[in-house]
């Protein structure tokens, strides 16, 4: 009995694994989310258009010899989470994947953070990464606002180019992956 609920239970983790391997989506600088990225919602008032991406950035500590701790810091968009609705414009999608290159911005401000300090302590890391989450919170809301979620299409242009200016500035923490020195305890 043990050994069948065991099998289940691995069986499970292996389907979550690949579902979320299939859900998520990390940033490339050579891919752009496609509307087939999105779960399409259909609805009854067409006019009405509109999108949910689910972006993140994450955040993964793993310590790899003394005083030394490797950092992963990566941007996704889940699949499984993200929704479109109503007709699909191709202007709502540029919208949202400048979103998702907002939020590749905000993870190489981070990468660049924690390769300019000295050492970094676990809480210290914590909560530097929750700082740059809240700033990135509310960037994503101004470009809402400023963009009129993709209705103003000039100021979504102007966006677009001062994103990719951002992305080109901070080129050189495009590495999602590195190494910082611990604080001595």
């Amino acid at each position: 009995m043990i050994l069948k609920i065991y099998i289940i239970l691995f069986s499970l983790s292996l389907f979550i694994k690949d579902a979320d391997k299939y859900c998520q989506v990390f940033w490339d600088q050579r891919c752009k989310l496609q509307f087939s990225d999105f779960i399409i919602v259909e609805n009854e008032d067409s006019w009405i258009i509109e999108a949910k991406s689910a972006i993140g950035v994450s955040f993964n500590p793993r310590v790899v010899g003394d005083n030394k701790v490797e950092l992963k810091v990566r941007t996704s968009f889940d699949k499984c989470e993200s929704y479109m609705k109503g007709a699909l414009d191709s202007v709502l999608l540029e919208h949202e994947n400048i979103h998702f290159h907002i939020a590749e911005v905000y993870a190489r401000k981070i990468r660049k953070c924690f390769q300019d300090i000295d050492c970094l302590t676990s809480n210290g890391a914590y909560e530097m990464y929750r700082l740059y989450l809240d700033s990135l919170d509310m960037v994503h809301d101004i470009y809402d606002d400023e963009t009129v979620k993709g209705m103003n299409v000039e100021a979504q242009k102007k966006w677009g180019e001062k994103v990719q200016e951002q992305l080109f500035m901070l080129k050189d923490y495009a590495e999602p992956v590195f190494i910082v020195k611990e604080c001595e305890k």
